[in-house]
């Protein structure tokens, strides 16, 4: 049984991209917010803390380059690019338009 957070349950997790398609981290959405592992990044937080989500190109092979602009639950700001599967973004920018 999945172990429940301040950000809920665990729904879906999604392989981030570096380089040629080479795994640089990991997006978990849960029913509440998200946890983006990314390099030597981490941000986990509900989805009204996404203060930007912006597609910047496509990446090839179903996957887009985005900016992500988001706060942690203490503050910090975190200024991220990040590609990701397409149909995954477009999940995270609703998700975030819903919590408004």
């Amino acid at each position: 049984m999945e172990e429940e957070t301040f950000l809920g349950r665990k729904k879906e997790e999604v392989i981030l991209y570096s380089g040629l398609m080479e795994q640089g981290g990991t997006l978990i959405f849960y029913d509440k917010g998200f946890h983006i592992k990314y390099n030597d990044e981490s941000i986990k937080a509900p989805y009204s803390y996404i203060t930007e989500i912006e597609k910047m190109s496509d990446a090839g092979l179903g996957t887009v380059k985005i900016r992500l602009v988001a706060f942690d639950m203490f503050g910090n700001k975190y200024d991220l690019r990040l590609v990701m599967p397409d149909d995954s973004y477009a999940k995270l920018k609703k998700l975030r338009e819903l919590s408004e």
